[in-house]
């Protein structure tokens, strides 16, 4: 089953070139990676460290390798050795000092994931509004929330060549599920002619938790000298865990560090080049993610009407997960390739092909939810204490993909273009069961058993007794043929034109439904399919009108794929009272494709003798059709509808600065206003009509405002330690509220109340030596112990348990890096 909106979503609810460039040349190519982007080879070299011979970005933002300046998106690239520097080891932590990034925070029942969007841009759960790519191939999935939760998985950050952040619609050149951005991982491709690798070991302590260990190794050479190499990676991390975990009736600890986890990523890969121009690279990627518990914990202390002490006299009040089972997750994803390029003196042909296989598993203590919505207190007296009802999900997506493209060879003659074709076939499949039956609750609430308490049977299947069983399943095909054209029509003044034509199918849209806790008795749906032609194109203008500095405008229309209610919604009985609130008698069994257009401006200059690099762009968006989930409190379900308009408007600067010898400033910050520019309204109901949303009513989960800012001052300590240098690096974000709900729209959660997120900040500090190719240094994150209210939420309309979700405390520690 769903999740709705702010409830618990249970069952209710380029290789970086060898051309080393001028510090003043670099700022402009990428100035967020200012601070570190040394190349390996020469990492402890004065010249280097002192950042005055950076590593050039080089990115396939327009599908060929291109210098980051001269490319007209607004694109944020970091290499490994910047996110190295600035301890980015998760998506998460990118979110937070890339402009116009956001990440919902993630919470219990979804514990892996949060939404993403780009300028405002939110998902909203079905198809993504967000695409990320790992190389060459696309990840991304639609969520099917009516068996269960899940998203898309996030690959961890380790042996990158480099991340590209691509703002606004991309849907031309990276299809339709890419109308907010798109997020590519880039990694390292094998050497044929050198070696080259770093390790990595970290040992850290959380504030509240316990020790923290993280190791990994890259190493890439040739086999056969200019024609066969080979680059392998692997790495490790266990988290500790930070928040305890008690019994709620006694009060007493029964895990400590409960919300513990690990991860480790596992990546061969080979080149082989035939012949001059020619080469295949076959690929595997594995990886695997685990939490014991997730980040959330009880709010007993800001509860009321009633406070649950009166149902749990004995819960502590401090941060506690509060339950009688552990809730873990697990995903494992596996992604094999093979690209196959061959550059020609007129143009370079690629042909990618990929097959991704990924699994999720998850538990998820539903027990205070069922005996509230059932009960209507959170502990039913004469029901026994050891009584418990979980949530068993299990996801899985299994993908093929295959896209041909042709480009141009030359960067700098004055026409340039690519084209290719375009497929992929993803089949999804969610599963929920509720193993057991609910006979104890019935007995305990009223005296009867599950059929005559609840109107619906416990469901049976091979002798196995479930009180809530769901599967969904859906697939979606995507064929697309596509291409951009740029033509130099005034010397330093470009134009291009773009489009992607695509046939876009969601089939085999199925669901079972059947249990007392899904209000039906069984149910089998099929949805009928999704198709749609859509066209998606692009247009812009590019001024470079010196060599270190340009203008651009750009129009893009972005894309995605409509899809089916399941019959959790469409069947459930349970949901009967939210939905006459709303004006209706049943949710809709499907929902349509929607789209939008975005408009931005942009510059990259670099100023003052190249000591100040720039990079700012203005944008506006206007999105139609909209896909919105709409909460159904009395069943903590929810179902899909298109309804109305929004508009999204702001900018994001990058700025990246020399302020002295060895002093170097970084500074990031983005700007969102996503509103409903009309107000929208339910059917009428007893006379009643219901307000969804107010003109003016911002969007929810966006953020306003974010921040970040890194500076680093580096100095020669020879006296100390010959050909050495040590570092200070200071790490500062700021994430600002999330805009407040309009307590009179319907479904507002008054429990919950209008204001999702408060603000909150996070100063990192880090001071390390480099020495001969070692970096090691000791670290504080978290400095300044920042703990906020993050996603408050509970497992039911009504019900006073609240849940939030935190960050990670003060954590302190010592990291090691070798690079050859």
């Amino acid at each position: 089953m769903g999740n709705a909106s702010t409830n618990r979503p249970h069952k209710f609810a380029a290789p970086a070139l060898g051309r080393r460039a001028l510090a003043a040349a670099c700022l402009a190519i990428a100035p967020q990676a200012f601070a570190a982007d040394v190349s390996a080879s020469n990492a402890a070299s004065p010249a280097a460290a002192e950042g005055t011979a950076l590593q050039e970005i080089v990115i396939t933002a327009e599908r060929r390798e291109e210098s980051l300046d001269k490319v007209p998106i607004s694109v944020t690239a970091f290499s490994q050795r910047t996110m190295d520097d600035l301890h980015i080891q998760s998506f998460a932590d990118l979110a937070t000092i890339v402009p116009g990034l956001i990440v919902t925070t993630p919470q219990a029942g979804n514990q892996e994931n949060g939404d993403v969007a780009i300028r405002g841009i939110f998902a909203n759960a079905n198809a993504p509004t967000t695409q990320f790519y790992i190389d060459e191939t696309p990840v991304a999935i639609r969520v099917l929330y009516s068996a269960g939760p899940s998203g898309s998985p996030r690959p961890m950050i380790f042996d990158l060549d480099h991340i590209e952040v691509l703002r606004g619609p991309q849907g031309t050149l990276f299809g339709s599920s890419a109308m907010g951005g798109a997020i590519r991982f880039i990694t390292p491709q094998p050497g044929l002619d050198s070696s080259s690798g770093f390790a990595k070991a970290d040992v850290s302590y959380t504030d509240t938790g316990s020790a923290n260990y993280e190791a990994g190794a890259a190493y890439g050479a040739p086999i056969i000298d200019g024609k066969l190499g080979f680059r392998v990676s692997a790495w490790y991390q266990n988290q500790s865990g930070f928040i305890d975990k008690e019994d709620p009736y006694t009060g007493a600890i029964t895990q400590r560090n409960a919300n513990y986890g690990d991860n480790y990523v596992i990546r061969p890969a080979f080149t082989w080049a035939p012949n001059d121009g020619l080469t295949i690279t076959p690929a595997f990627m594995f990886q695997h993610v685990y939490s014991a518990n997730p980040n959330t914990y009880w709010l007993n202390d800001d509860l009321a009407n009633p406070p649950p002490q009166q149902a749990f006299p004995n819960a502590d009040d401090g941060r506690k997960i509060s339950g009688a089972i552990n809730e873990p997750y697990a995903d494992d994803l596996r992604l094999a390739s093979v690209a196959v390029k061959w550059k020609m003196p007129w143009a370079t042909f690629q042909s990618d092909t990929s097959w991704l296989d990924r699994t999720s598993n998850s538990i998820d203590d539903f027990t205070r939810a069922t005996e509230f919505i059932f009960g209507g207190v959170n502990s039913i007296p004469n029901l026994a204490h050891s009584y418990v009802n979980l949530l068993a999900d299990s996801t899985y997506t299994h993908a093929v993909l295959q896209e041909f493209r042709l480009s141009s060879a030359d960067p700098s003659a004055r026409l340039t273009w690519v084209g290719g074709l375009f497929y992929r076939h993803a089949h999804q499949q969610n599963m929920q069961f509720l193993p057991g039956s609910l006979d104890p609750l019935a007995e305990a609430v009223a005296g009867e058993n599950t059929l005559q308490f609840a109107g619906n049977p416990n469901y049976v299947v091979n002798g196995v007794v479930y009180n809530g069983f769901t599967q969904y399943q859906a697939v979606d095909i995507s064929e697309a043929a596509f291409g951009e054209v740029t033509l130099e029509v005034l010397p330093r003044l470009k134009a291009n034109v773009g489009v992607r034509v695509e046939h876009s199918i969601v089939e085999h849209q199925s669901q079972v439904s059947a249990g007392a806790v899904d209000g039906v008795n069984f149910v089998s749906t099929v949805s009928a399919d999704q198709v749609g032609n859509p066209i998606t194109p692009r247009y812009g203008l590019t001024w470079q009108y010196t060599d270190n500095d340009m203008v651009y405008v750009s129009a893009a229309k972005g894309y995605r794929a409509g899809g089916g209610n399941g019959a959790t919604v469409v069947g459930n009985s349970i949901c009967g009272p939210s939905l006459r609130a709303l004006g209706l008698t049943s949710a809709p069994d499907s929902f349509a494709s929607d789209g939008l257009w975005s408009y931005e401006i942009g510059a990259k200059d670099s100023l003052f003798d190249h000591r100040l690099a720039i990079e700012a762009s203005a944008f506006y968006i206007d999105w139609s059709n909209i896909q919105t989930t709409v909460s159904l409190p009395s069943c903590a379900e929810g179902f899909t509808t298109n309804r109305g308009k929004a508009i999204s408007d702001g900018f994001d600067l990058q700025a990246a600065a020399i302020l002295a010898e060895g002093l170097k400033l970084n500074v990031n910050v983005g700007y969102t206003n996503a509103y409903y520019p009309n107000a929208a309204y339910g059917a009428p109901s007893n006379g009643v009509v219901p307000l969804l949303n107010a003109a003016g009513d911002k969007l929810p989960n966006v953020l306003p405002w974010t921040a970040s800012a890194n500076a680093e001052y580096s100095r020669a300590i020879d006296s100390l330690l010959p050909d050495s240098r040590g570092y200070l690096r200071l790490d500062y974000r700021w994430l600002s509220a999330a805009n407040a709900l309009n307590p009179n729209a319907a479904g507002f959660d008054s429990l919950v109340g209008p204001y999702q997120n408060p603000e909150y900040s996070i100063l990192n500090v880090r001071l390390g030596v480099l020495h001969e190719g070692w970096d090691v240094s000791l670290y504080a994150d978290n400095i300044t112990r920042s703990d906020p209210t993050l996603r408050l939420n509970h497992d039911a309309g009504g019900d006073p348990i609240l849940y939030s979700s935190a960050i990670r405390p003060l954590t302190f520690g010592v990291t090691a890096y070798y690079r050859y």
